[in-house]
């Protein structure tokens, strides 16, 4: 049996089906804690990972225009950019 991790920034109701979870509802996206997590955790983002976390932020974020969006989810963009990840093809 494998172990199931929910990472959200979304409050879950209803029965837990997970072994453990990582949820903060101050986050702008589930991105930002993907990006807690790999730094804590010392993993590099590469190119799929930072895409994979760019999209996270966007779509959380409805491409930065949500209220909640913070100067924490603009670094995390700013330092996938500066990566190499191209916002447009995401886009």
């Amino acid at each position: 049996r494998s172990s199931k991790l929910v990472v959200d920034h979304h409050l879950f109701h209803g029965e837990p089906w997970w072994d453990a979870c990582y949820v903060d509802m101050r986050a702008s996206a589930t991105g930002v804690l993907v990006r807690r997590i790999a730094r804590e955790l010392g993993v590099a983002l590469d190119a799929r990972i930072a895409r994979g976390v760019f999209t996270a932020l966007v779509t959380d974020t409805g491409w930065f225009k949500y209220s909640n969006t913070d100067a924490e989810t603009f670094a995390i963009a700013s330092e996938i950019v500066a990566s190499g990840v191209a916002p447009a093809p995401i886009y």
